[in-house]
């Protein structure tokens, strides 16, 4: 069994170290600005959190250890990731990274130590969902986010992205859908509600996107409805990522009569028609 590469970068207070800049460069590039993180990391330092850092390291190391050995039922193990764990400003608590053609996963601990000391944290199922995304880049590298070309591509997809990502760590591990988009940070009683909100805001959504496609921007910023959330309450967690939802559904219909793991090279085309059928009727 081939084994699983860790990186360790959590310590790092000199981004440009030859064994450490191939990563960095990439996550400057598309994920945070190197200003963003020199403050952030300027800020850990006075903390005193660096001993429970390496405890929820060593967490993740076990999960993600064991959920390898779930891959190697279905033929992924030999497409597992390099495993990066850092701290950086916490804008990202983990995703996949394409470095050249090395397919990377990182976690940013500075969000993960918080998500780990949650209960009913669903740890197997976010990092699979993590995992799938660098599987599925290196599978098909057009929805990688350092290769999106204009808005309406952005929306359509990442939107795919997160919930292939969702569709696929719900079955690996076992749980259900609307616990696979929340990842156990809502009960499941919550969770149920926000994707029944989603389901009603479903035609404004299409409103907003048509505007995208016919302005090229996003002048009701949806991205952000789609992608983020305001804060970290139950209430601002509420107002945000439905795109993970309506990306979902998307993957449902499409993975009707396929393989699972079909999915992870779908052609642009055919999943940007999709989308569209789902938005504004077939």
């Amino acid at each position: 069994m081939k084994p699983i590469i860790f990186h360790d970068f959590t310590d790092s207070q000199n981004v440009n170290l030859q064994d450490r800049k191939w990563f960095f460069q990439q996550y400057f590039k598309n994920f945070e600005t190197e200003e963003h993180f020199q403050k952030s990391i300027a800020a850990i330092e006075v903390t005193p959190e660096k001993n429970l850092t390496r405890q929820c390291i060593e967490v993740l190391r076990e999960n993600i250890s064991s959920l390898k050995n779930a891959l190697n039922d279905l033929g992924l193990d030999k497409e597992f990731p390099e495993v990066v764990f850092m701290s950086g400003g916490g804008s990202w608590d983990g995703h996949g990274m394409l470095v050249d053609s090395r397919a990377i996963v990182f976690f940013d601990m500075q969000r993960m130590v918080r998500w780990i000391a949650t209960a009913n944290f669903a740890i197997k199922t976010h990092i699979a969902h993590e995992i799938i995304h660098a599987i599925h880049y290196r599978r098909s590298p057009a929805f990688y986010l350092g290769n999106y070309s204009t808005v309406d591509d952005e929306i359509i997809k990442r939107m795919f992205a997160e919930g292939l990502g969702t569709h696929l760590s719900s079955k690996i591990t076992g749980v259900p859908l609307h616990r696979a988009l929340w990842l156990g940070l809502l009960d499941d009683s919550t969770s149920l509600q926000w994707c029944e909100r989603g389901d009603q805001m479903r035609l404004q959504v299409a409103e907003s996107f048509r505007r995208v496609l016919e302005t090229g921007t996003d002048p009701d910023r949806l991205a952000e409805t789609l992608f983020t959330v305001p804060g970290i309450t139950q209430g601002e967690l509420l107002r945000g990522r439905f795109g993970y939802y309506f990306g979902a559904k998307i993957v449902e219909s499409l993975q009707t009569g396929r393989s699972d793991f079909h999915l992870l090279e779908m052609p642009f085309n055919e999943v940007k028609q999709k989308m569209l059928d789902y938005f504004f009727g077939a």
